[in-house]
């Protein structure tokens, strides 16, 4: 991500836990990773054998990336909950 050292820097800048910062930007890049036609290198094999169609993809990714999403935010946020206190 090439924003992240300046996202970082602003949540640092924001007294957010560093470690904290650095998770939480990691996960959210993570989970949308799966949202794109290029994001992996197995993607070009899978569209030139004929797995699935662009739109198929991403379809799917957007579906995994807004499930991914809510797990995140629901069960990420409750551990981190439990381990600030």
């Amino acid at each position: 991500m090439a924003l992240g050292p300046v996202l970082l820097g602003a949540l640092i800048a924001l007294d957010v836990d560093p470690m904290l910062s650095v998770l939480a930007i990691a996960g959210i890049t993570n989970i949308g990773c799966n949202l794109t036609t290029y994001s992996h290198a197995r993607n070009p094999l899978l569209m030139g054998y004929g797995y699935h169609t662009d739109g198929e993809w991403m379809k799917t990714g957007l579906v995994i990336s807004i499930v991914g999403m809510i797990i995140f935010m629901t069960i990420g946020l409750l551990w981190w909950g439990v381990l600030g206190t």
